[in-house]
C-alpha cells in the first residue's frame, strides 16, 4: 500500500466521478478532489494539485487544454489522461504535452494504481533532486 496522496479528478462525467472516488478515494485511501470540467478545475486550481485525471473530451475546455494550463501553472505536476476514443493520435498528443500516462475508458484499475504510485513516486524524486541544486 503506497502513502496517501492528493487526486484531482476533472471529468464531465457523473459515473466516472463517482468511481474514481469510490476506488482511489475510499478503497486505496487517497484524498480525492473532484472537478465537473476542465472550466471549474482551471478556475479552483488548487495550491497543490497533486495528481490529476483528466478526461479528455469534456464540453467548455477540452482536457488537452487543461493539460497546458497544468503544465504552465505547475510543471511538475503528474496528469493521467482518461478518455473514451481511443484515438492514438491524441494519446500521443496528451504525452508530447507532458501528461505521464493515458488510459482509455473504462480504466482498467489494477494499471491505474501502478501508474498513480509510479506519477507520485516520479513526483518525490524530482523535488528531492531540485532540493539538492
Amino acid at each position: 500500500m503506497s502513502d496517501t496522496f492528493h487526486v484531482c479528478v476533472v471529468d464531465d462525467d457523473l459515473a466516472t466521478r463517482r468511481l474514481m472516488e469510490l476506488t482511489v478515494g475510499r478503497a486505496w485511501g487517497h484524498t480525492v478532489q473532484l472537478f465537473e470540467n476542465g472550466d471549474r478545475f482551471v478556475e479552483n486550481f488548487p495550491d497543490d494539485p497533486g495528481v490529476v485525471l483528466l478526461d479528455i473530451m469534456m464540453g467548455g475546455m477540452s482536457g488537452v487544454e487543461v493539460l497546458k494550463v497544468i503544465k504552465e501553472r505547475s510543471p511538475s505536476t503528474p496528469v493521467i489522461m482518461l478518455s473514451a476514443q481511443g484515438n492514438i493520435n491524441v494519446a500521443v498528443e496528451t504525452m508530447r504535452l507532458g501528461a505521464e500516462d493515458y488510459f482509455p475508458k473504462p480504466v482498467d484499475f489494477n494499471r491505474l494504481r501502478f501508474a498513480l504510485d509510479k506519477a507520485v513516486r516520479m513526483q518525490q524524486l524530482e523535488a528531492r533532486v531540485q532540493s539538492y541544486e
